[in-house]
């Protein structure tokens, strides 16, 4: 056999037409699953982990006997604003004769600073736990911050990792990471000690999404990658359902981190039930763990590779025993010398997608809690539900009118939604818009990462790839912030949301379309 005849092994066509879609797909990506959903928890798990509490001051001489937030002389001892009482001001106690406080018991004259809190309800935040009250109620948003800046650290180092040694490594590893710091959070003595678990949690858990997403999207063709996509992109969603749900009934946070952190230990597992990605063990020259893998898929799908297929690879086993087995790199290596300033220009444009779309899409999650149609859980497990529902619009959009198209709209689409939601009145529309904006961002979003894929080489994907989540990650380091917006002007958070989306969408359109494009294995076929 000629070396032309052995570079005619085509991964892509021996999926497609020998082994088939099947029963071993299936069990991969039940096994991806599971982490993806986890990490839907992980990721979103302190907004209700240092959520935000109502509360006010504490009367001494007057809430001895009733502790309720809201009482009829409520009004007499503290300042109101917006028909709520101040958080952080009261009136001066004054003595008096009667055993009940009146109008007499107060010197409204003067406001005084609060010592001790009374809070509406009877969930329990790092907020009541650790007294982040007054000033100190900036260090819950920190909280935000520090996940997504161990996030970006993560995704530094991970990419290097997942490309060099594969990406079950990866996702074993960062599921365990997730569940020790996890666990380790929830007995936390105080709030440093809390935000520094955090920062390891997201330090060592963010990448295990994408890893096993790339697992995912390298072991099926390009006629099924998107509807693959769109299906693990479900399992994340349904981890942001089942943490609102578990935060709407364990009202303690760290009940609810002990549910939730807890099975990642299950991975564990994975050492022996996970496969490589065969597609990485190509790009790296590791044929027979390749060939191996490849068996057991005809096994479990009851199929066969043809003989001039496994003549072919058999070949490469052998020329590969002769040669360095980092070959693929070195070659890489070469193409690296050689990128051009388009291309360079290619990857800081779809960086900057990156940033806006994660930025609006976590700043849309975290506001959820603001709305006032329901309450906190209900319209965060709402604007998680519909993710579901976007992912298979976005599934019908990207095989009709292709990744740019797609990216397009949702972006877009996002940006005037914001907009409507500020502009017409009534919490029943701003709800409505308000949501619609999370769907298409969704849209956008999970496009986004079919699309980073569909564009880099196999032996850089995941390098890439991370270098595109880091430059987002600074978008969702941002997020945590953005509340704080809402105290020089309500408006303020959807209107920055829309300038991101419709910016991204400029620079959008000058990247290139991907639809029905194999993935590409080195330098030269991904950007040439």
């Amino acid at each position: 056999m000629t070396g032309a005849e052995i570079c005619k092994f085509d991964l892509d066509e021996t999926l497609d037409n020998e082994i088939k879609f099947g029963k071993y797909q299936l069990i991969i990506f039940g096994l991806i699953a599971f982490p993806i959903a986890l990490n839907g928890i992980f990721s979103n798990a302190y907004i209700f982990t240092a959520g935000s509490l109502n509360y006010r001051c504490e009367i001494p001489e007057c809430d001895l006997q009733n502790r309720e937030f809201l009482t009829p002389w409520l009004n007499l001892s503290t300042p109101f604003v917006s028909n709520l009482p101040e958080k952080c001001k009261k009136f001066q106690y004054v003595s008096n004769e009667s055993s009940s406080c009146n109008v007499k018991s107060f010197n409204r004259s003067v406001i005084i600073g609060c010592d001790s809190f009374i809070y509406e309800d009877d969930e329990i935040t790092i907020q009541n736990q650790f007294d982040l009250t007054c000033n100190n109620e900036y260090q819950l948003s920190l909280i935000g911050t520090i996940n997504n800046i161990g996030q970006l650290f993560c995704y530094i180092f991970t990419g290097f990792m997942s490309d060099r040694y594969g990406r079950k490594i990866v996702v074993i590893l960062g599921c365990l990471g997730n569940g020790i710091f996890g666990v380790l959070r929830a007995f936390s003595f105080n709030y440093y000690q809390f935000a520094a678990f955090e920062f390891l949690d997201a330090l060592f858990g963010s990448a295990t999404y994408a890893a096993a997403y790339i697992i995912g999207l390298e072991l099926v063709t390009p006629r099924l990658r998107t509807i693959s996509g769109t299906i693990l992109n479900c399992f994340y969603a349904l981890g942001g359902i089942y943490l609102g749900l578990i935060a709407m009934w364990f009202q303690n946070y760290k009940v609810l981190l002990l549910i939730t952190y807890i099975p990642s230990f299950v991975v564990l597992s994975y050492i022996y039930l996970l496969p490589q990605s065969i597609r990485w063990l190509l790009s790296k020259g590791k044929h027979e763990e390749a060939r191996k893998i490849l068996n057991k898929a005809c096994k479990f799908n009851r199929t066969k590779m043809s003989v001039q297929t496994l003549s072919s690879l058999n070949e490469k086993i052998e020329m590969q025993k002769s040669k360095d087995t980092n070959g693929n790199i070195a070659d890489d290596s070469e193409w690296m010398k050689k990128i051009s300033l388009k291309i360079v220009m290619q990857i800081a444009n779809l960086a900057y997608c990156w940033f806006a779309v994660i930025f609006v899409y976590y700043g849309l999650n975290l506001n959820s809690v603001y709305l006032e149609y329901w309450n906190k859980h209900v319209n965060f497990i709402f604007v998680c539900a519909i993710e579901l529902p976007g992912y298979f619009i976005t599934n019908f959009l990207m095989e009709k009118l292709g990744r740019k198209k797609t990216l397009f709209i949702g972006m877009m689409g996002s940006g005037v939604s914001c907009i409507l939601a500020e502009l017409i009145p009534g919490h029943i529309s701003k709800t409505i818009f308000y949501v619609c904006g999370k769907l298409l961002i969704t849209i956008a979003f999970s496009c986004l990462y079919i699309f980073t894929i569909e564009v880099f080489p196999t032996t850089l994907r995941h390098r890439f790839f991370s270098i595109c989540n880091i430059v987002g990650r600074i978008g969702s380091i941002l997020t945590p912030l953005t509340p704080l917006l809402i105290e020089l002007s309500p408006s303020l958070p959807l209107l920055l949301f829309a300038l991101l989306s419709f910016s991204s969408a400029v620079f959008l359109c000058y990247l290139p379309e991907t639809l029905n494009r194999k993935l590409p294995e080195n330098i030269e076929e991904a950007f040439n």
